[in-house]
Formats: structure tokens, sequence, C-alpha cells
């Protein structure tokens, strides 16, 4: 597997990715526009932070003794 550490990107190159690109063992897709995020469908605790937008498709379940605090904003759709 490669591990792709990325600080800065500059737009006016092109970059492809040979292999799979994952977050944390789960697939990403790639596709013309950009990448096709994965979530699993149970959280951990976390935080999200004031001043950022999270966002979450589909049933999220938060583990049995975890917390999930939410001082920004995060949508289920």
């Amino acid at each position: 597997m490669t591990k792709l550490i990325v600080n800065n990107i500059d737009s006016t190159i092109k970059t492809d990715f040979l292999d799979i690109v994952s977050a944390n063992y789960d697939n990403q897709w790639l596709d013309k526009f950009g990448i096709i995020k994965s979530n699993r469908p149970t959280v951990d605790t976390a935080t999200i932070p004031s001043g950022t937008n999270g966002i979450s498709v589909g049933s999220i379940t938060v583990s049995a003794g975890n917390t999930v605090t939410v001082n920004g904003e995060w949508r289920i759709i």
C-alpha cells in the first residue's frame, strides 16, 4: 500500500493516484471531480469544533460509552 502525505498541492499540476486511496483503511473513490468519501455508520468519541461544518450520510450510531460533541455544525442526511 502506498502512504501519501500531502502538505501542499499546486493546483496547476495534474496529480494521478496509481494505487487505491484510503483513509483509516476505508477505500475512497476518485472520479474526475474529486474524491467520494466513504464513512462507517458507527462513530466513536469525536468533537466538531466551532466554525467547522461536518456532514454524515445515512444512519449514524454513536458507540456505547462514547460521545459526540458538536460545537460547530453537523448535518446527517
